[in-house]
């Protein structure tokens, strides 16, 4: 009996450290599993912030090109103001005469503002004369 209480006591020595063996490996395989992980989610992530990275480069490149050309099309937009500005300034002189006639005929209702035209040449007047008494 003797042998067999020392045999049982080695083995409950043995269990005991098989035990915490074990206990060691699974604590080892959980840290290594915890970490593997960890370092999976850090890839991952690391993976998905370079994509929005590069999305937002490439907004980042479409915004300017867009920016450049709404800027040449402002500036061809201020040549045709600035052409339009030109035109309505050559017509100010023409438009001026007519509202000073405007007001004249306002001024003076019922009357044509006719003119005789005293200017013609002495030998147009005499082509008219006889051009006149000829019909």
């Amino acid at each position: 009996m003797e042998l067999q209480s020392h045999v049982d006591g080695a083995l409950a020595v043995v269990a005991s450290h098989l035990r915490y063996s074990f206990c060691t490996i699974v604590v080892a395989f959980t840290r290594f599993i915890a970490m593997f992980n960890s370092r999976s989610q850090k890839d991952f992530t690391d993976r998905a912030f370079r994509r929005r990275v590069d999305e937002i480069k490439s907004a980042r490149g479409d915004l300017e090109k867009q920016l450049a050309e709404t800027i040449v099309k402002v500036g061809e937009m201020e040549v045709g103001i600035k052409e339009l500005e030109r035109t309505l300034a050559s017509y100010q002189g023409p438009l001026a005469t007519c509202q000073r006639k405007i007001q004249q005929r306002k001024q003076r209702p019922n009357i044509e503002l006719v003119r005789k035209c005293f200017d013609f040449n002495p030998t147009f007047k005499i082509f008219l004369l006889g051009f006149k008494t000829s019909m």
